[in-house]
């Protein structure tokens, strides 16, 4: 079975390892495919919901003792520093925040790897006092997904990335491909939705500033 592209992206900032987590695992395809590539050795998947534990189950049952599945929220089914990598995909930046502010600092010694939708924004802003080993940014079916690799001996966000203003959105892929192909449609978007804003809408500044940034990246 073959992940999403963006999932496919995020293993691959992720050397091979001993034992994985695999947070709001849904039908844990992403742990699938990692023993079943032998990048990992072991991996606990884990949700917060019955049904994709059922699910997960099913997937992982071919591989024994290699694998199980554990209830509950975000990173409180794990113990401190149990797992050498934890992978949180497919969820929102503000569903991210609350999860690593609710555990991060219980696995300082693993790496993460989190592959945010939507806006990165408030993901960026928290770890701006984390270490960043590595970044990257995917077109999968006409969305732009970004994936941040946050591991110990790195230097932090905040050392790599504009900390102010639309900036942080991108961090320190401006300069990617894929990256400049974000500014361009996200530019056009911006421009769509100021015309349809009235004059006192305090949106309007926002967007300009964001759209200012992009036009100085691009065209500058």
């Amino acid at each position: 079975m073959r992940l999403p592209l963006r999932l496919e992206k995020a293993l691959s900032l992720v050397d091979n390892f001993l034992k994985g987590a695999d947070i709001a695992c849904d039908h844990a395809y992403l742990s699938r495919k990692l023993l079943v590539t032998k990048k990992a050795q072991y991996m606990i998947a884990t949700d917060i919901a019955e049904g994709p534990l059922l699910a997960a189950k099913r997937t992982l049952l071919p591989f024994g003792n290699r694998a199980e599945i554990r209830k509950g929220y975000g990173l409180q089914p794990l113990l401190a520093n149990e797992v050498d990598v934890i992978f949180i995909c497919g969820l929102g930046a503000e569903t991210m925040v609350e999860i690593l502010a609710d555990g991060i600092k219980r696995f300082e010694n693993t790496e993460f790897i989190l592959q945010v939708n939507g806006d990165p924004s408030p993901l960026r802003e928290f770890l701006l006092e984390y270490p960043i080993a590595k970044e990257a940014i995917v077109l999968d079916r006409d969305r732009y997904y970004q994936i941040i690799n946050v591991k110990k001996g790195y230097p932090l966000g905040k050392e790599m990335w504009l900390t102010l203003g639309p900036g942080l959105r991108l961090g320190s892929l401006v300069q990617e491909p894929v990256a400049q192909e974000y500014m361009k449609k996200r530019l056009q978007d911006i421009k769509k939705a100021i015309k349809n804003l009235q004059p006192d809408d305090l949106r309007g500044a926002a967007l300009r500033e964001e759209a200012s940034f992009y036009e100085r990246q691009l065209f500058s």
